[in-house]
């Protein structure tokens, strides 16, 4: 089952699904105990960075896609 089924391009579903599956894996392991500590915290930054370049390119494609 997708997270959006909205969307009638199955490409596009499948894309998105694939990013939104990205942001959630990176979400959990971000907030996990084993990233805690001042010595992880660049890289818990790096993890942020990319879940927001994710979560740009989900609200990019569906405005694309809503344009057209």
């Amino acid at each position: 089952m997708s997270n959006f089924d909205f969307v009638t391009d199955k490409i596009l579903q499948s894309n998105l699904d694939y990013a939104f599956a990205h942001i959630v894996d990176l979400l959990a392991l971000s907030e996990s105990d084993q990233y805690k500590g001042e010595e992880k915290k660049v890289l818990v930054g790096s993890l942020r960075k990319t879940i927001i370049i994710h979560t740009a390119s989900i609200v990019e494609a569906l405005l694309l896609w809503k344009l057209k």
